[in-house]
């Protein structure tokens, strides 16, 4: 019993992922195939997969929907990464 207690654990410790978001320092310069928490003028955040930036525009996934974020509305940028 010991045993399959300790393994249950085991395998849940490993499969736990620690994600955070950390500043971009440029809000114009964006990569394809990453995650990003934008913050817009309004202060609206989204929380959106990049698919690619075209004509000053960042084109993105958000709940499997195609979004378009002008770069110039872009207050706050943050990347997702893996701690």
């Amino acid at each position: 019993m010991q045993r399959y207690f300790l393994l249950v654990v085991l395998i849940g410790l490993t499969n736990i992922s620690c994600y955070s978001y950390t500043n971009t320092r440029n809000t114009t310069s964006f990569e394809g195939g990453k995650k990003y928490k934008i913050t817009n003028r309004n202060g609206i955040k989204t929380k959106m997969n990049a698919i690619e930036v075209k004509n000053d525009t960042l084109i993105g996934l958000y709940k499997n929907q195609k979004i378009a974020f002008p770069i110039n509305e872009i207050t706050k940028s943050e990347k997702r990464r893996f701690s």
